[in-house]
This record gives C-alpha cells, structure tokens and sequence, in this order.
C-alpha cells in the first residue's frame, strides 16, 4: 500500500499532475463555486466539436421552476458564486434564461451565458436580445466561435455580440476551440474585435484544445487524432472541474462536473426531483472517484489503473482529460480496472486529502 501513496505524492508534488496544475494557475478550493445548468441540447448549429451532438432535434428542457429551485438551492451552498447558463444554446429559451439571471441576482450570485451568438444578425437585434438580460443582472457572455462555427455563424455576429455586450456592462468571454490546422484562433478573434491584447476592456479570449468526445469523435482519421494528441495546447492533469462546478442537465441529473462529456452515470451525484444541490454537492466530496478525479485527473488514472495490463495505455493517448474521462467511464475494460484499483488507492486518497486540508483547500475533517 506504501507504494500506491508514495508514487501518488510523486505525480501531486513533482510529476506530470503537479507540472500541469501550475500551467492551469493558483489550486483553489475543492468545492463549489459554480452551478451550471444546460437548459437543453438543441442548437440551431451543428458544429462539427460539439461534445453533446446538439442539433434541432426534438429535446427536452429545463423548466423555469425547476431553474429558480436549483439557483435558490445553490445560493445555500454559501460557497457558490455565479450560475452559468449553457445549451445547445440557452437564446432558445430566452424567457427561462431571463428568469434565470433574475433569480441568480436576487440570490448575490453572479450570472453567465454561453452561446453562438447566432441571433446577433444586427446590431440592433442583439442590443435587444441583450438589454432585457442585463437589467435582469446577466454579468457575463461567453461568445463561442471558431472554424467549426464558422460554418454556421458569420463573424458579424459575435461583431455585433461583443458591441452590444460591452455597451451594456456584460463582460464578454471569447471562447475559441483549437485544432492543429485551425484558422480562427485566439489571435484572430482578438485582431477581429480590434482588442490587443487577450484581456481588455471587459474582454477576455480564450484558447481550448478540442477533446474528441461527441461529434468530435466521429469519422476522425487516425492522423487527426495523433495530431490533436500532439498539440501544445493539450491539458492531462488533475481536473478542475470536478467537486467545484456542478451541472444539472436538462432531464434533472445532477453532475458532478462542468459536464461536457456524454452522461456517464459513474459522475451523477443526484436529480432535482428527489435531490437537493446543496446536499448532494457536500456529499459529492466524500467520494472517492471523484477525489482522485480531482487530485490526479483522469489521464493519471488510466494511465494507473493500466500499468500491467498487455497494453498499457499512456497519457499521450489522449487530447485532453474529458476525452479520458469519457473513456474511463464508456470502456468495460477500463471500468472493471477502476473498480478493482480504487479500493488500492484508498491510502493514498487519504493522505492527499489530509494534504490538501492542511492548505486549507479542502473542508476539514470536522466538518464532514
């Protein structure tokens, strides 16, 4: 068992995990901060990266009940902080968001949407779908574009996003997907809205690798995927996600992440309909899988769990953790592996706990 906590400490304290979380910037608190509710799938794009395949198919949603339950529930949390809107695209139910942003705000919470901006057809038009949000305390827009939406969505519109968006006090996130042979990218989008830097006037661009899960995973060449692989963009450490954001999807599953791979059951922690955000996100902590998602990431456990196995499988497999998070969870193989690794981790886990309670990054013993 020794031997399972030493090699952990290895990867937290000096090895791949640990090299990683300095790239992603300071550690903070395994808890909370963030609700994200994916008010449904359907999108009137169909973007070739889209993680959930989202099209205009027939989808359920979420109801605006069901959305200022899960916002009253989440402001009890005390540690959650902003509500963040995603789809498909949330414009598709513009009164659900709406009240959505307004419950947020009564609540002291901030409020975040993401979306295409495909209904910025003008300048006018987005001044309008955007005035009533920002009364209604929306404080920020995540602006999705790059080659893939492109296809779908001319460039004028995240134009007239971002100038609407501005005028109005909403601070704006440029989000852009990258792949190897990508045209759009950060410098793009930040020469297109005439910014020169990344971070400015209430700007901030964003550059993410794309992780072949969903769509993105369909009819790729074995070429592609080595080069997505490749990219110096790719992230493989512990996840940041995971026991801080939690998600509920548009049939009520709660999540125990941003959420953006296909549901896998193995990271639902709940369901509104039987199942309070607050208490499920406290009882989240406790697990162990979800721990070692969180203090290793979920490359480090694929790459653990198959150490011995007739083909170990390494961590230069994968273009991201959500694409190995994904696998984890879809493979019968890896799950039987998990199931049988993780009761050998248990020392470990501890261990790493106690260590991240002494930084005062995790909730003490005391309070479990």
């Amino acid at each position: 068992m020794a031997s399972h906590v030493s090699t952990s400490f290895s990867v937290l304290l000096g090895g791949r995990s640990s090299e990683c979380m300095a790239n992603q910037g300071s550690l903070t608190p395994f808890e909370p901060s963030t609700v994200v509710i994916n008010l449904s799938y359907r999108c009137p794009l169909k973007c070739s990266h889209c993680c959930f395949s989202s099209d205009m198919s027939p989808r359920e949603h979420i109801t605006l009940d069901c959305v200022q339950r899960v916002v009253d529930e989440a402001a009890a949390l005390n540690t959650v902080k902003s509500i963040d809107f995603v789809g498909g695209d949330p414009f598709l139910y513009k009164e659900i968001l709406l009240g959505g942003c307004k419950r947020a705000n009564q609540n002291g919470l901030r409020s975040g949407v993401t979306t295409s901006a495909y209904w910025a057809s003008s300048l006018d038009r987005a001044f309008d779908v955007l005035r009533p949000l920002s009364l209604a305390g929306l404080n920020e827009i995540c602006l999705s574009y790059d080659d893939a939406h492109a296809e779908f969505v001319n460039e004028i519109a995240i134009l007239n996003a971002h100038k609407a968006a501005t005028a109005l006090g909403i601070e704006v996130i440029v989000l852009v997907v990258v792949e190897p042979e990508s045209k759009i990218d950060g410098k793009y989008m930040a020469d297109l809205l005439g910014v020169s830097t990344r971070c400015e006037k209430g700007t901030r661009i964003r550059e993410r690798a794309i992780n072949s899960v969903g769509r993105a995973s369909e009819g790729v060449s074995e070429d592609v995927q080595k080069a997505r692989c490749m990219s110096s963009a790719v992230y493989r450490g512990p996840c940041h996600s995971v026991l801080r954001h939690i998600t509920v999807n548009p049939d009520g599953k709660i999540m125990a992440c941003c959420g953006v791979i296909p549901f896998r059951h193995e990271l639902q922690i709940g369901d509104i309909a039987t199942d309070r955000i607050d208490m499920v996100g406290r009882q989240a902590r406790e697990s162990p899988l979800l721990q070692w998602i969180a203090f290793e990431g979920p490359v480090e456990i694929v790459r653990q769990i198959t150490q011995g196995a007739p083909k170990p499988i390494e961590e230069t497999e994968f273009d991201g953790i959500c694409t190995a998070c994904d696998a984890l969870f879809s493979r019968q193989e890896l799950k039987n592996r998990l199931k049988e690794k993780i009761v050998e981790k248990q020392a470990s886990l501890k261990l790493q706990r106690a260590f991240f309670e002494g930084l005062g990054l995790f909730p003490p013993s005391d309070e479990r």
